[in-house]
């Protein structure tokens, strides 16, 4: 569960494209009145069919750099105000952003592995999101590190190399002109290597007395989510945590401090079951990987958790009506 704040900055600029409100929100079961409200919460799965929306509306060309290119410290609220506060952007980054994002749209996790006496690298990882949800949160968050980096420390971000681990997009010539560095695709991780003077640089507008009461205020908001979560979305939220083969019963129940029996009949009181939480989850991982160009049934297996591609083929058929193949040629054809 997070806010839909992001969703609100992201209704601007989709409407400045010409698309419609119900276009932007269309299967995500929201409506007006839940993304205005400044206490609603909405499922991560409800952000990112918004988020699959706008791609699929855009074309997804290089979307992530327009939004994040678009932003201000002030449209993150209290985290940006937050982030103004800490004593450099490094601490920033490490205790808002990698701490308190989540629950404010921010879906991809960061890293700061290594450096030396003149660079710090920071990686960037989402290994829940499709590759094209990934590559769109990638974007927006360089560009906001780029953007709003520089308001709070009043400098540009000295950005020294960028390796991302997606192949280059069409559009790659972007990259170089907003971040105006040496950029690899294809690496093995998403990493951002930028000058340690700049990030470790002290911000003028640093009150360790502000940073303990935005701390404060956002550890409430994690516990109200956390409380707020009905059964099913704090289940799918573990299961977006395994890469592949999903956990069983018994170590889902066990995480959630629940015995099976009583997992099972509060999965029941929800009409749901644990069986059924299986199925959505693998078809919507599979689906996500097929739409993003995954190309073997093996591929598309593993993505989803199966140890055998003959189960997964007679599964993909019960979930869409379609043979792999079939469904892959008939989605070609749509576009």
């Amino acid at each position: 569960m997070l806010r839909p704040t992001p969703i609100r900055r992201y209704l601007s600029v989709m409407h400045s494209q010409g698309y419609t409100t119900a276009q932007v929100i269309a299967g995500a079961g929201l409506d007006v009145a839940t993304i205005e409200s400044p206490q609603a919460l909405i499922e991560v799965g409800q952000y990112l069919r918004v988020v699959d929306n706008m791609l699929a509306l855009s074309g997804g060309e290089g979307l992530g750099l327009d939004i994040g290119l678009q932003r201000d410290v002030k449209d993150f609220g209290i985290l940006g105000y937050a982030a103004l506060s800490c004593r450099t952007i490094r601490h920033s980054v490490e205790e808002f952003w990698g701490g308190y994002g989540d629950a404010l749209g921010m879906l991809t996790r960061v890293r700061i592995p290594r450096g030396n006496t003149e660079t710090l690298s920071v990686d960037i990882d989402a290994p829940t999101l499709s590759p094209l949800a990934y590559r769109f949160f990638v974007e927006e968050a360089l560009c906001l590190l780029s953007k709003v980096g520089g308001q709070v420390s009043g400098t540009e971000p000295q950005f020294i190399e960028l390796q991302f681990s997606y192949a280059a997009p069409r559009y790659a010539a972007r990259y170089r002109d907003v971040f105006r560095c040496p950029i690899r695709f294809g690496a093995p991780r998403t990493r951002v290597t930028l000058s340690r003077a700049w990030f470790e640089s002290p911000l003028q507008t640093s009150d360790p007395e502000l940073i303990q009461i935005y701390k404060q205020h956002l550890l409430q908001l994690q516990q109200e989510i956390a409380a707020s979560q009905p059964l099913a979305a704090r289940v799918r939220s573990l299961f977006a945590q395994h890469r592949q083969a999903l956990p069983p019963l018994d170590a889902v129940a066990h995480a959630l401090g629940l015995s099976p029996r009583s997992f099972r009949r509060q999965l029941q009181q929800q009409n749901q079951s644990y069986r059924k939480l299986v199925a959505e989850f693998r078809a919507g991982r599979a689906l996500a990987s097929l739409k993003a160009g995954v190309a073997s049934a093996k591929q598309l297996s593993d993505s989803a958790g199966f140890d055998d591609v003959n189960a997964f083929r007679r599964a993909f058929k019960q979930w869409t009506g379609k043979t792999v193949r079939e469904y892959r040629a008939d989605d070609a054809a749509d576009k």
